[in-house]
């Protein structure tokens, strides 16, 4: 712009000069430039620096797996297991006498669904559409997402966070 007189040029105009005039100079010119600056001591010439690109890091706060947040979904969601689990129970427990298994689903691990979901399947003729649809939504939905929050509280050990973008972490899985 001072070299111009506070004159705006083009932007064809600049890469017109620069494809057509400075082609094949651009790295003579470089090279005089750093020469004229280094012998200024404007630049010193130990230290190279090759590429001055930033990168964003991967681990923003949505990347993150915080133990309250885990343990809280956990919860809800055992609540919700139980409950269908309860719901379908008192429908067989009519015909049947021999589903007794415990029902804390908040804080036993994902096996205890497993068998009675299980147990249900065996008897899934004396249910209705909609308790069979509940069962299988359970197995199919349910039951895995239990099992993530196990493996999440697992690498969580006794730290509060964890970012899923922590390669050492993951590896450990």
């Amino acid at each position: 712009m001072w070299l111009s007189g506070n004159s705006t040029p083009n932007f064809r105009t600049i890469n017109n000069f620069r494809s057509q005039k400075l082609k094949g100079q651009v790295q003579n010119l470089f090279a005089e430039l750093v020469k004229i600056l280094h012998e200024s001591g404007s630049v010193s010439l130990k230290t190279q620096y090759i590429d001055g690109t930033k990168i964003e890091a991967a681990a923003n706060r949505y990347s993150f797996v915080w133990r309250g947040s885990v343990e809280k979904y956990k919860e809800k969601l055992g609540d919700k297991i139980d409950s269908v689990l309860q719901e379908i129970e008192c429908v067989i427990s009519k015909d049947s006498e021999n589903l007794n298994i415990e029902t804390d689903y908040k804080t036993v691990d994902s096996d205890l669904p497993q068998k009675k979901i299980n147990t249900l399947n065996e008897h899934l003729n004396q249910l209705n559409k909609k308790q069979q649809k509940q069962v299988k939504q359970l197995e199919k939905e349910s039951l895995p997402r239990l099992r993530k929050y196990e493996k999440q509280l697992e690498l969580l050990g006794n730290r509060n966070s964890y970012s899923k973008t922590d390669r050492m972490l993951l590896l450990c899985e």
